[in-house]
């Protein structure tokens, strides 16, 4: 007892001297700042343009809370149920999130045609303060990457990924050539990695592989993963394979590993490791709220995405489970969604269990672009929160 009594004694002691000096005491006798008591908002940061939300607590600086070091009190808003981003008549593709000049956008109408002429490629900015579940209002730019060298007809480059490092952003992407004779109008002529310069891509022909699928990155530790789909751009689901690579040997073809089905790691292709199945377009990014690697697809000519998460980029990946139903234009049978992303730099460090998703709408419809017209916004990207 007489214990109890002398540190409860030295207890009073300590607070009633740092209380004198420094000011509050709440009623449990625990020390406050002399900002006040803790607010309930939190601090919203980023460690590179494109890197997802952290939340951080306020501090407290001359007497007052504040956010601190770049960092932007958190602001959201109700989240609705969808909008359409940078949305100026029926965006082409969805491609990745880009770096440039400090800031983070995503790159839209990114396949770059030789030849004929397309829709010109966009950047679709995303501000840094806008509340998080607020649709993007804001126009989208030109773009601000190149080709180099520039592509010569019939030579057609599809943008799948960028991975942002120390060194600065690795890109992948698929080589093709127009061809009306193939299912699709293209014939594939293989796949690189590379890094970009001063926002040049290089478009390396012959391409570093021969291989054509989908593909994805993604960066844990000192290792560069690259998600390799191994199907024919008519396939519905294709299997996926994992290679990877010390991170400053991105750009080195020859250092790319293939998982073995006994878990080793080779250049070898006959036994390589199926480590998912994906629709014709996948994506994998970390989702920090989960703590674990996320991958979306939407099976080809599909209308509903799916979900796949592990702990590890090589997996064991999780069997797929449905998430959204994309929303398709009434009364056009044809109509299915693809494309589908995960915009990592939107996502509220504050709602751990939600994603924000955008995907592209399309149709076969003989008629399809007639019902465009009659129907821009019906037919135009969409952007979503889910719950995974």
């Amino acid at each position: 007892m007489g214990m109890r009594v002398l540190a409860s004694g030295v207890h009073a002691l300590v607070v009633t001297l740092i209380a004198g000096s420094l000011g509050c005491v709440d009623e449990a006798g625990l020390l406050e700042s002399p900002c006040g008591p803790t607010p309930q908002w939190s601090c919203v940061a980023r460690a590179s343009p494109c890197a997802a939300p952290v939340a951080l607590a306020p501090e407290c600086v001359q007497q007052q809370w504040a956010c601190v070091g770049g960092a932007q009190p958190h602001r959201a808003v109700p989240s609705g149920t969808q909008c359409l981003p940078f949305f100026e008549g029926a965006v082409v593709t969805l491609g990745p999130a880009l770096a440039a000049d400090a800031r983070c956008g995503l790159m839209l109408d990114a396949d770059v045609t030789a030849g004929v002429a397309q829709t010109e490629a966009k950047w679709g900015v995303l501000d840094p303060n806008l509340p998080f579940a607020a649709c993007p209002a804001e126009p989208a730019e030109p773009a601000p990457w190149r080709m180099a060298p520039p592509l010569r007809d019939p030579a057609i480059v599809d943008i799948n990924a960028v991975l942002r490092t120390e060194a600065g952003q690795v890109v992948a992407h698929r080589l093709f050539a127009r061809d009306l004779g193939q299912a699709f109008g293209v014939r594939g002529q293989g796949a690189s990695v590379v890094a970009m310069r001063q926002l040049e891509i290089p478009a390396p022909n012959p391409a570093h592989s021969s291989t054509h699928g989908y593909r994805s990155l993604a960066r844990q530790g000192e290792w560069l993963y690259l998600f390799d789909c191994f199907g024919l751009p008519e396939q519905l689901i294709e299997d996926c394979g994992v290679q990877r690579v010390p991170l400053m040997q991105a750009d080195l073809p020859q250092a790319y590993m293939w998982l073995q089905r006994d878990g080793t790691w080779s250049q070898r292709t006959t036994q390589r490791q199926v480590v998912f199945q994906a629709g014709p377009q996948h994506d994998v990014q970390f989702h920090p709220g989960l703590n674990r690697w996320v991958m979306l697809s939407v099976a080809g000519f599909g209308d509903t995405v799916f979900v796949r998460t592990a702990e590890q980029p090589a997996g064991p990946w999780s069997p797929p489970r449905d998430v959204h139903r994309c929303e398709l234009p009434r009364g056009d049978s044809a109509a299915f969604c693809d494309t589908v992303r995960i915009v990592v730099p939107l996502l509220d460090p504050l709602e751990p269990q939600q994603a924000v998703l955008m995907y592209r709408v399309d149709s076969t419809a003989l008629d399809s672009q007639r019902l465009r017209l009659e129907d821009p916004a019906a037919y135009a990207s969409r952007m979503v929160w889910v719950d995974l």
